[in-house]
């Protein structure tokens, strides 16, 4: 059998809030251990959808980038935007999809410094576009930022 890491975090999460916290006497440690519980099941919560977050996150960029590209005026910003357009993810490690994640968040900053440069009804549709991208980075990533927080209530073995 296979252990899912999903299922061996939120089995770890389990035991300490079944079979370790009622052994613990000190209200300090049974913070920390409640504290460790949430971060097991925010692990457990994103390691389930990181890649598909990733993956996706990269896809909007990569076509928001094919769109914005046609009124970018910046010979420089303009190439770094076919590139990324152009690029694909082949290696679906976490790591590697956050690297790429990054290296493509960090031309959509540059170009949100450029298109706030620029005039007319286009250049602020894309702006729009840029900021609902940015929101929705947060919301994908909220549900686990929210488990994360002291005093949030993890979602353990159902």
């Amino acid at each position: 059998m296979k252990p899912d890491t999903d299922f061996v975090l939120r089995s770890l999460a389990a035991v300490l809030r079944t079979e370790i916290l009622p052994l613990v006497d000190s209200k300090y440690v049974q913070a920390d251990i409640l504290l460790i519980i949430q971060f097991l099941s925010a692990l457990a919560a994103d390691y389930e959808s990181a890649a598909f977050c990733r993956n996706e996150e990269n896809q909007e960029l990569r076509e928001l980038f094919a769109e914005a590209g046609t009124y970018v005026t910046e010979t420089d910003l303009k190439k770094r935007l076919d590139k990324a357009v152009n690029s694909k993810d082949v290696d679906f490690k976490i790591s590697s999809l956050d690297k790429c994640n990054q290296d493509l968040f960090n031309i959509l900053i540059d170009l949100h410094a450029h298109i706030e440069t620029l005039e007319g009804e286009e250049a602020r549709r894309i702006e729009q576009t840029i900021w609902k991208v940015l929101k929705m980075k947060i919301m994908r990533r909220l549900p686990i930022i929210k488990m994360a927080l002291p005093g949030s209530t993890p979602e353990l073995l159902e």
